[in-house]
């Protein structure tokens, strides 16, 4: 088991995959929930990535991943708070 690099999930290192763009290190890996957010990532950017200059992509790789892992910490915050008030 390890954790997904976006979302702290506990997956199988079977399942995972590669956060790249996102993410930059070629050793993080991402679960299949937020492997979603990578593969729509890479279909954006590939349209639009000759349009940054590459002294901002760095930033802007890192802004997403910023935004991705405060979406999915706010998805388990959520989940959390349903599941205490479903006990309730």
């Amino acid at each position: 088991m390890i954790e997904c690099k976006l979302c702290d999930a506990k997956v199988e290192t079977r399942t995972t995959n590669n956060p790249q763009p996102i993410l930059p290190n070629f050793e993080d890996r991402v679960c299949k929930d937020c492997n979603s957010y990578v593969t729509a990532t890479r279909f954006v950017l590939s349209r639009i990535y000759s349009q940054f200059d590459a002294s901002i992509q760095s930033l802007f790789y890192e802004g997403l991943a910023t935004m991705l892992r405060m979406s999915a910490n706010l998805r388990s915050l959520e989940r959390s708070h349903l599941n205490r008030s479903e006990e309730e």
